[in-house]
């Protein structure tokens, strides 16, 4: 004879066989999704780092040959040039980030007190996962000041 308890095992057992075939596929496809999600961060975090370095070093390019040598010369005075400054960051970001941007970037480029330049980009760059508020693409931006300096350590 079966004690009650065991039929009751029995029968709960019977009833519950093939879950496996349905938690085992979602579980995957959670984890896959998961895993997506941390490598989308991850590559926008790149995009985000390489936009900050490109700025850095087309603020730096800008600051170094935007300098008006004639007045440098003259005065000793260490001014910017703006038209020059913010087609040379321009110009620079260009060659410093081939292919990082989705379309073209914006930059912004500006003498500021002192013998300094501000760089300001913002752009989209590609991301591996859709979103409903803007697709693939996802925007980063930068802003990064360089100073010009006549050599003796001050602005």
């Amino acid at each position: 004879m079966v004690s009650p308890d065991r039929s009751h095992r029995q029968r709960r057992d019977r009833n519950e066989a093939g879950q496996s075939l349905f938690l085992v596929p979602v579980g995957i496809v959670i984890v896959l999704m998961m895993g997506l999600l941390v490598a989308d961060v991850a590559v926008v975090f790149l995009a985000k780092r390489e936009v900050m370095s490109a700025a850095a070093a087309a603020a730096n390019d800008a600051a170094a040959a935007g300098l008006d040598t004639e007045r440098f010369r003259s005065t000793g005075q260490v001014e910017l040039r703006p038209e020059r400054v913010s087609e040379l960051a321009a110009a620079a970001l260009l060659r410093l980030a081939p292919g990082l941007f989705v379309g073209e970037p914006t930059v912004e480029a500006r003498p500021g007190g002192g013998g300094s330049v501000v760089v300001e980009v913002s752009g989209s760059v590609r991301g591996l996962l859709w979103s409903p508020f803007g697709g693939f693409d996802r925007t980063v931006s930068a802003r990064v000041v360089a100073h010009a300096s006549d050599g003796t350590g001050t602005p």
